[in-house]
């Protein structure tokens, strides 16, 4: 009984994995944006003005870009949006990086170009949340500390309490989750990164038509295109890579 036992959670085991695993990418970073298309870019680990480097992918490694960001994730035409350790927000597009209005903690692009971002104002649940009207910024009542935006322009946002919510239709709607970061993909699946510490950072989870499902691996940053990236406590970078 107890061979059967064993044999059946390695079979279940083996299932999950065999279709799919996280493949490691070179390079080391601190935070990571990918559109839904795949344009992948990342903050690097070394210390330059505004917080780190700035990198591209380019297929086969990452090339440097001039500035520095703490945060970072990517439109839906390959130009990242930043914020900065002094909280400016930037656009990067033909002349060079754009500053634009406001302060931020955090950033979210969705695939349909909707930008949402994580504001300095303390409020209850984190900070002020804003969405970008292509000029300035619209305050949306609520509070967070991380965003991310789903293909139909929604946000989602962890809470300082580790809460999860979603925003559809003018209001907030409490998920059955806690995390510390989630991302959106291309396809509308949701990633977090729950607050259970393993080697790697947190756990990540996927949220599925049954519910919040338990992935391999750990991470400290997570940002999702057609799959998704991650960056580990190690600052190892890894993409999700399905097998045929």
């Amino acid at each position: 009984m107890l061979r059967r036992l064993v044999f059946a959670l390695y079979l279940s085991l083996f299932g999950s994995l065999a279709h799919a695993q996280w493949e490691l990418l070179p390079g080391q970073a601190s935070a990571i944006g990918v559109n839904a298309r795949g344009d992948a870019w990342v903050v690097g680990i070394d210390q330059v003005e505004g917080g780190h480097s700035i990198y591209r992918w380019t297929g086969n490694d990452w090339q440097i870009v001039p500035g520095g960001a703490v945060r970072i994730d990517v439109d839906p035409q390959g130009n990242p949006w930043v914020v900065n350790s002094f909280g400016n927000i930037l656009r990067l597009g033909s002349s060079g990086w754009q500053p634009l209005p406001g302060l931020a903690r955090d950033i979210g692009i969705g695939a349909d170009g909707s930008v949402w971002v994580v504001g300095i104002t303390p409020v209850p649940g984190g900070f002020a949340i804003y969405r970008w009207s292509g000029r300035d910024w619209t305050i949306v009542p609520g509070g967070a500390v991380s965003i991310d935006v789903d293909p139909r322009g929604n946000p989602w946002v962890v809470n300082d309490s580790g809460e999860v919510f979603r925003y559809e239709s003018g209001a907030w709607q409490l998920t059955s989750m806690r995390g510390t970061a989630l991302t959106v993909s291309a396809d509308g699946s949701v990633w977090l990164l729950g607050q259970e510490r393993v080697p790697g950072g947190h756990s990540i989870h996927r949220l599925t038509t049954k519910g919040w499902r338990k992935a391999p691996g750990g991470a400290v940053a997570i940002s999702a295109g057609r799959v998704p990236w991650l960056v580990n406590s190690e600052g190892r970078i890894y993409r999700w890579e399905t097998l045929r």
